[in-house]
């Protein structure tokens, strides 16, 4: 019995997961192209606050981009990868504040 709370994103859970299956592989592949995109799109408007000189708009934009990489990062150690060993790779105190709760917290700060 683990110490941590279930959870739906738990191997040992009954719900399957949306992203998984057949469907898995486009659900995956398309979350990609929309992280991507939006760092692209959030990357021109942190040049164009720059350029204009809105210093708190490409500090703020670039808590999101930073937001985006954390996730990125730390997804293989503090995510669904890391159910098992309970963590013990991740630098947060997972599961309580993860990699997800780090990056809505910057993102939210930069909006």
């Amino acid at each position: 019995m683990s110490k941590f709370p279930p959870s739906r994103y738990s191997s040992g859970s009954s719900q399957r997961s949306q992203c998984s299956g057949a469907a898995g592989s486009f659900c995956r592949t398309s979350s990609m192209l929309t992280g991507v995109y939006s760092a692209v799109v959030l990357l021109y408007v942190l040049v164009v606050f720059a350029i204009w000189c809105e210093w708190p708009q490409v500090l703020g934009i670039a808590l999101m981009i930073i937001g985006m990489i954390v996730l990125a990062a730390l997804t293989p150690v503090c995510g669904d990868a890391a159910y098992p060993d309970c963590f013990k790779d991740c630098p947060l105190p997972a599961p309580y504040f993860n990699h997800h709760a780090l990056f809505d917290t910057l993102f939210a700060i930069g909006l």
